[in-house]
């Protein structure tokens, strides 16, 4: 039984699979530490043999929004680099279309 000041811990690799990837499942993810009453949440990714970069991306950008403190253990190599992959992914910038723009005169 967990102590009073203990932080709910979250087995990735149990609750979704070995391998993480699909955006929704890292949203579904922050929606449940989101609704939790816990100030701290551990995740657990012992078990995770493979992420993929969509998971790695959403799982970031949630993380940057979430409101909670989370805790990482267990981390394999491996995952730990696709993290690094999509923390370093720069934001596509879509480019300009001069054909739907109208020239000012002035």
């Amino acid at each position: 039984m967990k102590s009073s000041n203990e932080s709910p811990k979250i087995y990735l690799g149990t609750v979704f699979s070995d391998n993480l990837a699909f955006r929704k499942n890292a949203d579904r993810l922050f929606d449940d530490i989101c609704a939790l009453k816990e100030d701290k949440v551990t995740l657990d990714f012992s078990r995770v043999m493979t992420m993929s970069r969509s998971f790695a991306h959403q799982y970031l950008q949630r993380k940057n929004t979430c409101h909670k403190r989370i805790h990482e253990i267990g981390i394999r190599e491996d995952v730990s680099k696709m993290l690094e992959v999509a923390k370093s992914q720069k934001v596509r910038q879509h480019p300009i279309d001069f054909s739907k723009m109208t020239m000012l005169t002035l």
